[in-house]
């Protein structure tokens, strides 16, 4: 049913990031905390609270109080049919997919380099973010059990140490990624989610001596593939299956590898003409060591802490 605003006056609210005795939200939905964060952007970009001697841990924002009902009209209709379809959907993708435990049902062996867990946490990345938009709360349950799956699966596996993976770059970082953020939005009170973020955000700000990825004397990233294991200065064959598979079809890193005239290359191995070697060694050399655009892709996993 749709509603009239009546009223509106204003009330504190806190950043997730305190403690929860000290945190309070207008109202109790998931779509009025993203509207109230959303303000709260909208105002510090104006300047609006920088003039205003509001403290950085709390600041006002509106808080909207409805209280005449009115015919909802056809759009709003149509919009709650798509949510309880995209709620029922998701279930049955969750149900095909994952097991009870929350792993998927895939391998029970994977050895693949550092080719990780970007796709199998991607699966599941508009869950938790549906229902902070209006969806059912299962799905952000389920997606938190999985997240869990995916996690110890592929710790399992290898690619992940420490619950974050170990070494890979932000591009794949970041489609994995995507899909950790939007737990905070659902519930700011999830303490081991609260945790982790600052964790993580640690690996990249300097805070993590066995993942010091980010030079703070310098103020950059000291390698392209980068993780919780830190930076990966040095690249080997091993790294890159099954990954080379797929980069046969792509043009060659470099046009002047000596003894590899194509980028069929990439699963020639042979001890006698090892080309995948050679492109792995030539790209280790000229690519492993120091910052990329691409690792600005972390600045999300810093300010989600």
């Amino acid at each position: 049913m749709a509603v009239e605003v009546t009223t509106v006056h204003r009330q504190h609210w806190r950043r997730p990031g305190l403690p929860k005795s000290s945190a309070t939200w207008p109202l109790r939905e998931p779509v009025t905390k993203l509207l109230a964060m959303l303000v709260v952007s909208a105002l510090s970009s104006t300047g609006a609270l920088a003039d205003s001697g509001t403290s950085k841990t709390e600041v006002d924002v509106p808080a909207i109080h409805v209280n005449h009902p009115r015919t909802a009209p056809p759009w709003a209709l149509t919009q709650r049919h798509l949510i309880e379809t995209m709620d029922r959907a998701g279930v049955a993708f969750y149900d095909t997919y994952v097991k009870p435990d929350g792993t998927l049902r895939w391998k029970e062996r994977y050895e693949g380099g550092m080719n990780s867990s970007d796709d199998a946490y991607e699966g599941f990345r508009g869950f938790s973010l549906h229902h902070v938009l209006g969806g059912a709360k299962r799905l952000d349950t389920l997606h938190r059990h999985v997240w869990e799956g995916i996690t110890h699966q592929f710790s399992r596996y290898g690619q992940i140490y420490r619950e974050f993976d170990s070494n890979w770059d932000w591009m794949h970082h970041g489609e994995g990624y995507v899909s950790f953020y939007p737990l905070g939005m659902a519930d700011p009170y999830d303490e081991r989610y609260r945790e982790r973020s600052v964790r993580f955000a640690g690996m990249y700000i300097g805070e993590d001596s066995e993942a010091p990825n980010y030079n703070t004397d310098l103020n950059l990233m000291r390698a392209s593939m980068n993780g919780s294991r830190g930076p990966k200065m040095q690249w080997t064959k091993r790294d890159w299956i099954p990954t080379n598979a797929n980069l046969v079809y792509y043009h060659l890193p470099f046009d002047d590898i000596p003894g590899v005239p194509s980028a069929t290359g990439w699963i020639n191995d042979h001890p006698s003409d090892d080309q995948f070697g050679k492109i792995v060694k030539t790209m280790s050399d000229r690519m492993a060591r120091g910052d990329v655009p691409i690792n600005l892709t972390a600045a999300p996993l810093i300010a989600n802490a």
